[in-house]
């Protein structure tokens, strides 16, 4: 299916594209912030009303 759809279009549209940064996890202190920010950026970004939804 996938190949139908991108011989279906054009070479210049990308249909998935990647805006994640890669940054390595060298400490428990990281960690734990990485761990909070993917908890919290969906409240932030009022997705959600608490990080527990």
């Amino acid at each position: 299916m996938l190949k139908l759809v991108t011989k279906s279009i054009s070479a210049e549209v990308q249909l998935w594209v990647d805006f994640t940064k890669r940054f390595h996890v060298n400490s428990d202190s990281y960690l734990t912030s990485v761990i909070n920010y993917i908890h919290q950026n969906p409240v932030k970004h009022g997705f959600s009303q608490k990080a527990e939804d």
